[in-house]
């Protein structure tokens, strides 16, 4: 009826204009997410395969025998790397099969064979892609590819990850990339392109990389929350066990998550692992495989048992590297720690017994080596293929007996003793410890459900109090504050002063505050705030870090890894992130630092407060639909929580004038001592920079008290203070400087001066520059983790290729390097590269596979 149908039209306008005028002048974050739920709904599978398929594992190939594999441990996930710029080397024209570790179509293909899931992350944009300046790219140029992708793929793909690494190193060789800001207009515009074009793939974040504790929190403070589905995170803790960091992390990231809402979103473990063997990996890393599968449980337990963690993919699956679980090529030199002969092998001989003690780091180590060899099969003894018909184990050793000897027409030969013995498993392919110990895991714990959940070990406990940090809001000058930093009173976050850093030559430049004590094996929280001049070189960045000593004052650990900021778009920004202490903490410094590039930066209002990191036994929420919290979501403003105002701790002097060079203390009232101080002893003096020098002495007594320290630079009296050290910035570099110190007591007696001691400040540093590029293989793509070197100044330097293929050599003084390039297998290749000042030579390598 026309009537009722103009009507309905007449709704719809009205509707439409609706949701307009909301859009315009609605600032509530919980609002917004509602309506846009409304237009791009939750993957309708994203609930049921949430815990039921928990399992998976990465690989650059997925050919048949690594799909097979996956098949017989039962992990359900492929995790593939989609590179941008071999798919679309030439705007607009796309490669969807090319060659090595780059061919979707056969992915894709495989699969759907094996019954698998796939999640792609996408990364490394193209040169004609990317921001002017920056390794992201242009977010509708990437927005543009996902949409491609996926119409190439669809129905296909389950899971998008938006980029690589953005923290570390999927952003080399641009290192302010690192600073969330930058990507986080390319996740929301990924976003948005993925759910229109199919709202079933779910869309999580860049892996995290390497503890980047504080760069979650910026993602929602900034205005990323609702532009992912999950939390994407890589854990690569080296040779340390994981018990030391993994559930202090994930409970960290939970927390976050919870704080801005998102209690309801899971936490995807997309990279971890470690590496037997040296291999494409550090050598300085090498775990024992027994170490490997107790690390691997002990990941997959916790992950399980957290009720939040609901993706795990083993790094790496197959192929020959340190990590992989199945070894594509069964080499010696790589399949370290297997069994070896108990007595020597004659050639007439049909068994043999193998010792399943192994030497590691000149310790014996014993494994049951031979636990998941089959029953029959095949051994390689040097060069000799030697079949088996039976295995018995005792006292530690495996007798294996009807030998069958000279298969595969190798010779028969007799072999030493001591000779490691190799078992072939039937295939080509070898599978190592871990692969058991990862089948093993799923098949006992096919599905994740919440009768499994329980309360996380191994999460340090929240500090009993605050740690006092004095002066913490630069109201009272200089006070307590040490190195390359002045007060200024025109900019301030809170107040009306905060702290300067100028960096005018690219290095570290920095100042601390005087070490305070803190509690060991705890947890804190960590906040401030920093503000960058814009008109600097735009490559500084501006970071509160801490360092975690002993009472001795030996270094032990520092923070926060990989978390930085180089952008506050000319105004104050927050920094935030925990950090814990080791068990043998007794103090901490905090430092101002700025880096990689000149410029001026201010700091203000630092706190670091005890972090509760307990949370309640989980129950895992059947869907991620976000509840709103009684907590207002911030708005997407780098200041939009601000802290409140810190109190700095109360002194017993006056405000101090804000002086670089001197912090006077009142004039003392004499009442009736007489009696000097004792003099200072054991002055020592070093120069830390071309522009610091630092004091420390024994301290003096004196019968009623000893108020202070007069500290003396060639004969002119330069510092006041109360404490037995000091740092004396703004010196001139290669200059000589003599200090004496003398001691004052309440009364205004002064002792005698002390020893005197001179240092020279080192020469000014010298701007460098960088070699970056990427390592490609003749054969297959890139060589992720190869070995990069070369000297400099006559001491040997190296780095190691991520995972991309992608190296840097830093710091380098401008000259011309001959820089060697590495890769077992591979003939090394030596190149002469120029490197200029602040500049990076990029350089691509490829190695040439022996024959």
């Amino acid at each position: 009826m026309p009537n009722q149908k103009g009507f309905a039209h007449l709704f719809i306008l009205f509707a439409a204009l609706g949701i307009i005028v909301f859009l315009l002048v609605s600032s509530m974050a919980p609002f917004k997410d509602k309506l846009f739920s409304f237009l791009y709904p939750k993957p309708s599978s994203f609930a049921e395969s949430i815990n039921t398929e928990p399992y998976g594992v990465n690989d650059w190939n997925w050919i048949d025998d690594s799909m097979l594999g996956m098949q017989e441990m039962g992990a359900k996930w492929m995790r593939v790397m989609v590179n941008w710029s071999s798919i679309e080397a030439t705007q607009g024209t796309y490669n969807w099969s090319q060659g090595a570790n780059n061919n979707l179509d056969f992915y894709f293909n495989q699969a759907q064979k094996y019954g698998m899931k796939i999640s792609a992350s996408v990364y490394n944009a193209p040169a004609w892609a990317k921001q002017p300046g920056l390794s992201e790219p242009q977010p509708d140029l990437y927005a543009n590819l996902l949409k491609a992708f996926i119409q190439k793929y669809p129905g296909k793909i389950a899971a998008i990850e938006i980029l690589n690494e953005e923290n570390t190193g999927g952003c080399w060789p641009v290192a302010k990339c690192r600073d969330s800001i930058y990507y986080i207009p390319v996740l929301k515009s990924a976003y948005q392109a993925v759910k229109s074009a199919d709202p079933n793939i779910i869309v999580t974040t860049s892996g995290l990389w390497a503890n980047p504790t504080g760069y979650l929190e910026d993602l929602y403070l900034m205005g990323a929350k609702g532009s992912f589905d999950a939390v994407n995170f890589h854990y690569y803790p080296g040779k340390n066990a994981p018990s030391g960091s993994y559930t202090w992390l994930i409970s960290h990231f939970r927390k976050v998550m919870e704080k801005y809402g998102d209690g309801d979103k899971p936490i995807w473990l997309t990279e971890f692992g470690w590496n037997i063997t040296d291999e494409q990996q550090n050598a300085n890393n090498i775990v024992s495989p027994q170490e490997q599968s107790d690390y691997m449980s002990y990941v997959l337990d916790k992950s399980m048992k957290s009720g939040f963690v609901n993706k795990v993919f083993w790094y790496d699956h197959h192929g020959d590297d340190g990590m992989t679980l199945i070894h594509t090529t069964n080499n010696y030199s790589w399949n370290t720690l297997q069994p070896t002969l108990v007595s020597s092998l004659g050639a007439g001989d049909t068994s043999l017994v193998v010792s399943n003690t192994t030497v590691k780091n000149g310790a014996p180590q014993t494994a049951d080596w031979t636990r998941n060899w089959p029953k029959d099969g095949v051994l390689q003894v040097d060069n000799e293929k030697i079949g088996y018909t039976s295995l018995t184990s005792a006292n530690g050793n495996t007798t294996v007996s009807g030998l069958t000897r000279g298969a595969g027409s190798t010779t028969v030969v007799s072999h030493a003793q001591d000779t490691r013995v190799l078992n072939l498993d039937l295939t080509a392919n070898f599978k190592r410890q871990a692969f058991y110990t990862y089948k093993n895991f799923i098949q006992a714990n096919p599905t994740w459900s919440s009768s499994q959940v329980a309360t996380l070990p191994d999460v340090p406990p929240p500090a009993s109090a605050a740690i006092p940090l004095s002066n913490a809001g630069f109201e009272s000058g200089i006070t307590d504050w040490l190195g390359s930093l002045t007060i200024d009173s025109t900019q301030g976050h809170s107040g009306t002063s905060s702290a300067k850093v100028v960096n005018t030559t690219g290095a570290v430049v920095r100042g601390w505050h005087q070490a305070v004590p803190v509690e060991p094996g705890k947890s804190y929280f960590i906040k401030g705030w920093v503000k960058i001049d814009p008109a600097g070189s735009g490559n500084m960045n501006a970071m509160i870090t801490v360092d975690a000593q002993d009472a001795s004052g030996k270094y032990l650990t520092g923070g926060p890894s990989n978390y930085y900021i180089y952008d506050t778009e000319g105004t104050w920004r927050e920094v935030h992130y925990p950090f814990k202490t080791p068990d043998n903490a007794g103090r901490l410094v905090v430092y101002l630092s700025t880096d990689t590039g000149t410029g001026t930066a201010w700091f203000d209002d630092i706190s670091i407060e005890p972090y509760d990191l307990s949370i309640p036994t989980p129950t895992p929420t059947p869907t991620p639909t976000p509840t709103p919290t009684p907590t207002p979501t911030p708005t997407p403003s780098p200041t939009s929580t601000p802290l409140p105002t810190p109190t700095p701790t109360p002194t017993p002097t006056p405000t101090p004038t804000p002086s670089p060079t001197s912090t006077p203390l009142p004039t003392p009232t004499p009442i009736g001592d007489t009696q000097h101080p004792t003099v200072p002893t054991n002055v020592l003096v070093v120069a830390i920079s071309s522009s610091q020098i630092n004091l420390s002495w024994n301290p003096s007594t004196d019968n009623v008290g000893v108020a202070g320290y007069d500290i003396y630079r060639n004969s002119v009296k330069v510092a006041t203070i109360t404490t037995t050290s000091y740092g004396d910035a703004n010196l001139l570099p290669s200059a000589t400087y003599s200090y004496f110190v003398k001691a004052f007591d309440k009364a205004g007696n002064i002792s005698a001066s002390s020893n005197t001691a001179s240092a020279t400040t080192k020469s000014p540093p010298q701007a460098t520059g960088a070699i970056s590029g990427t390592v490609f293989s003749s054969v297959s793509g890139v060589l992720k983790r190869a070995t990069i070197s070369t000297l400099v100044n006559g001491s040997r330097r190296s780095v190691t290729a991520n995972s991309l293929g992608v190296y840097i050599l830093s710091n380098l003084p401008p000259a011309t390097y001959s820089v060697n390039y590495h890769y077992s297998g591979y003939q090394d290749q030596k190149i002469n590269v120029t490197v200029n000042s602040a500049q990076t030579t990029t350089k691509n390598v490829t190695l040439i596979k022996r024959r």
